[in-house]
């Protein structure tokens, strides 16, 4: 299981990219990428940007 810190870093960097997919309609990667690219590896964060992609793929359509 990870730190605490560690899973509210990655739940606030989410809630902010969503609100920010929200607000222009674009862009949850992009922030989420930057912001959790700064606290882990890139590759952790891009396996962590998988599963919400995938969720919110199908809504949009």
């Amino acid at each position: 299981m990870p730190p605490i810190d560690t899973l509210l870093l990655v739940s606030a960097v989410f809630l902010v990219a969503g609100w920010v997919k929200g607000v222009v309609g674009m862009g949850l990667p992009t922030v989420a990428m930057g912001a959790l690219g700064l606290a882990m590896p890139p590759a952790q964060a891009t396996a962590l940007l998988v599963v919400p992609s995938l969720l919110i793929r199908p809504a949009e359509v």
